[in-house]
């Protein structure tokens, strides 16, 4: 478990970005926050103190971030954890926050995949507008990674009406495994590796692309960017064992549509197809 007190404002407004845009994504994650207003600033000072010695007493084992604010309060950002723990840790925190400034504090407990939204909404009427969302990051990455010439035509797709989907993933048994999950529910094609999207992404103009960040010739995040600075209206959703706070917010901060981490259930894939829009592709 992390702590920081440095930056955190921008981080949370990154994070709560990476929420609202997809949900879905944010499955097994909590946020347990506790406000900081009407303490006394010697009190606020010492928060800081009780919460790090709480979070690694209560917490340590866990995956997640722990972000104290001045002005916007404790924020607990974890995942793969029983609700209990954390709210009994949060009511440890109150009940000292409590007994040194004489003030009632109560904490808020949310579950990001069923109320994330709850909570995007919290943290955007409490972050200063000074701390403003950065723009998406793109570059051109034409030089690195040998783009297909622009010159390339599309091609007429027979099944118009069918959700096209680009599979990006080296390893042969999870694309066996998407293969069979996603059968009669899209047109689905599948690429080994990251070469071939430059001439499939012309040619079969996906209306969404499961995109592995892990690829034994180029990197995922690389191609995002590709896909993203040819089509910016494209609907990428990575997919990573590695589903760390930091990887996943940075993917939604390069402009991803989703993050499915490993193992992966049916209903995670679905939702992505069913909501992908048909965006008309660049000639």
């Amino acid at each position: 478990m992390k702590i920081s007190s440095v930056n955190t404002e921008r981080t949370l407004m990154n994070i709560s970005s990476s929420i609202g845009k997809s949900p879905s994504s944010w499955v097994g994650w909590h946020a347990l926050y506790i406000p900081l207003n009407n303490i006394d600033e010697a009190v606020r000072e010492d928060c800081l103190l009780w919460t790090r010695s709480i979070a690694q007493s209560y917490l340590n084992c866990l995956e997640g971030h722990v972000f104290f604010c001045q002005q916007n309060g404790v924020h607990i950002i974890c995942r793969n954890v029983q609700a209990e723990i954390l709210n009994h840790a949060g009511a440890q925190i109150c009940e000292l926050i409590e007994h040194e400034n004489n003030e009632k504090t109560t904490y808020h407990l949310y579950n990001l995949g069923c109320d994330g939204s709850k909570y995007v909404d919290m943290i955007n009427s409490k972050v200063d507008n000074v701390f403003c969302l950065p723009a998406p990051y793109k570059t051109n990455r034409v030089d690195i990674l040998q783009a297909e010439p622009q010159s390339v035509k599309t091609q007429n797709i027979d099944h118009v009406n069918t959700r096209r989907v680009l599979l990006v993933e080296d390893d042969p048994v999870t694309r066996w495994i998407v293969r069979n999950t996603l059968k009669g529910e899209c047109d689905l094609m599948t690429a080994s590796y990251g070469n071939k999207v430059f001439s499939l992404y012309s040619t079969f103009q996906p209306h969404l692309i499961f995109l592995d960040i892990n690829l034994p010739d180029q990197n995922g995040t690389d191609l995002l960017d590709w896909i993203l600075g040819h089509d910016p209206g494209a609907q990428v959703v990575m997919f990573s064992s590695d589903n760390s706070l930091q990887t996943m917010t940075s993917t939604f901060e390069q402009g991803a549509t989703g993050f499915i981490s490993k193992p992966f259930l049916k209903s995670q894939l679905l939702e992505y197809i069913h909501g992908a829009k048909h965006a008309e592709m660049p000639h």
